[in-house]
């Protein structure tokens, strides 16, 4: 029945791509749609004077997500990648003491833990244990659930678990860390991960401790001689090699509806006809701008009552000779924390005492610099919303590089700098029609987490289909891999809550 039938799917993001190769083994016709001029969106890749740089993300986790769905079509990560396991994982630098290094090891990371505060040693087993057991019942029953049927998620390992869950759902990370933990230094070690969700500690759910399971139990890893861009390569490839077709520099402009279904989109002033319309561009672009008032799910209404996920400030920078201080990711934390986050979340502005992110990828790629420099790039989180006048911004950029190189011991390094490109939070806007210029998404507060955040099918269009961040499960490069099998499953009238295991011709 699918022979026939056509998807045609908006932007090559992650979610899209993903979503793509699906469809198509699934038996659909599938094109994609993309605005800019290749494939990856957020995961794309910058090259220039002989540097390359991961342009968005870098960290690669749940690498078992991804092996699990190349297996979807006979194949592996290995056939289209290599995974290095980061040893140390990273290093945190901090503005108020020494450095910490954790490392590729559990039990040396517990030594550490115990050597700084009495007692934690004993604490992080039991948190990380729980948040395996976390981890664990989302894979199962919740991160792939199409929640189509409520009674999916009662059974009686989740019943059974249920206390524990509803606590950890409602508390706040930070509160459920501060009464383990009573450094600030180990706090901040394991409340950072609430970045990656767009979110701050001190708004998100203690349910996602399962990410220092991630960190500290399963490791950190990085695609070998390519960095991020060689998951997004392999995903446009799998993609081809099930018949999708793919066409850059097309810029959709509008979802064709009739009589409440759709029928295709508009493409650089073209009508495409098709049987299915998957969007995996900005959800708020795709409701506000490309549906017509009567057809919108989330108008703008219910935007009004969301938050947002941070902006960015950008640094990639090529440096003159070997930064042996700094590993292969890089952790710059302030001892204002929660002020920080307060400027980010709650008063809007770009902070001051900033906390940072640098990748130093030519740590471990020999192949993203010329020999004998160094390929950095670096993140500051800012708020959404708010830009910053092109006068102050030189100086707000001198400022974080003077930070890094006051933390990590590197006097010289802005005399070092041979390269250095900056994007704005405007950039996010301009390039992925971003909601309030924010990198990432719905931030994961209580109630944008899980169920709770849009769906992934349109209440008012049928046949139309959202994918990727800005829908369930969530923010990151595995969430939105799990998304486009959510979506299948959907489609397919599958309301298992189990990882997939096949596609099925449709």
């Amino acid at each position: 029945m699918t022979k026939n039938k056509k998807v045609v799917i908006i932007g090559a993001g992650a979610g899209g791509m993903a979503s793509a190769a699906i469809l198509a083994k699934a038996g659909y016709d599938v094109e994609v749609y993309e605005k800019n001029s290749g494939p990856g969106g957020r995961m794309d890749v910058l090259k220039k004077d002989g540097f390359t740089f991961d342009t968005g993300p870098s960290w690669y986790l749940m690498k078992d997500v991804f092996e699990d769905f190349f297996k979807l079509f006979g194949k592996s990560t290995k056939d289209y990648y290599k995974l290095t396991r980061l040893h140390p994982a990273y290093k945190v630098f901090y503005d108020y003491r020494d450095s910490i290094t954790i490392e590729g090891n559990y039990k040396k990371n517990k030594k550490i833990f115990e050597s700084i505060e009495s007692g934690s040693g004993k604490e992080l087993d039991e948190y990380l244990s729980l948040a395996q057991k976390s981890y664990s019942l989302a894979l199962k029953y919740f991160l792939y659930n199409p929640y189509t049927r409520v009674i999916s998620v009662f059974n009686k390992e989740v019943i059974k678990s249920a206390s524990k869950f509803f606590s950890l759902f409602v508390s706040n990370l930070h509160r459920y860390i501060s009464i383990r933990f009573k450094s600030l230094a180990l706090q901040q070690i394991l409340e950072y991960p609430s970045v990656f969700l767009g979110a701050s500690p001190f708004n998100t759910p203690s349910l996602y401790q399962l990410m220092s399971y991630l960190d500290f139990k399963e490791g950190v890893f990085y695609p070998s001689e390519g960095g991020m861009y060689e998951v997004t390569k392999s995903l446009y490839q799998v993609g081809l090699e099930q018949g999708v077709k793919y066409h850059f520099s097309s810029d959709v402009n509008k979802i064709l509806v009739e009589d409440g279904r759709t029928k295709g989109i508009v493409v650089n002033g073209k009508e495409i006809c098709s049987d299915i319309v998957i969007s995996n561009a900005d959800l708020h672009f795709t409701e506000t701008k490309l549906l017509e008032d009567e057809y919108q799910t989330y108008p703008e209404k219910y935007w009004q009552k969301k938050k947002p996920g941070p902006s960015g400030l950008l640094l990639y920078l090529g440096v003159k000779g070997k930064l042996l201080e700094l590993e292969h990711h890089n952790l710059f934390f302030t001892e204002k924390w929660q002020e920080n986050f307060n400027d980010i979340y709650k008063a809007g502005k770009w902070p001051k005492s900033a906390s940072m992110y640098v990748s130093r990828t030519s740590a471990t790629d020999k192949t993203v610099s010329p020999k004998g420099n160094e390929a950095l790039f670096v993140l500051v989180p800012l708020p959404a919303k708010e830009s910053i006048p092109n006068k102050d911004l030189e100086k707000y950029v001198d400022n974080c590089i003077d930070n890094i190189a006051n933390q990590a011991g590197i006097k010289d390094l802005k005399d070092r700098i041979v390269l250095k490109e900056v994007r704005t939070p405007e950039f996010f806007k301009e390039q992925f029609n971003s909601w309030q210029y924010t990198a990432l998404g719905l931030s994961h507060t209580f109630k944008q987490s899980a169920f709770l955040r849009p769906k992934l099918k349109s209440k008012k269009v049928k046949n139309l289909y959202y994918v990727g961040a800005g829908t369930q499960p969530g923010i990151g490069v595995p969430m939105c891999v799990i998304s486009a099998q959510v979506l299948y499953k959907i489609i397919a009238n599958d309301s298992s809550p189990s990882p997939l295991k096949k596609i099925r011709e449709l």
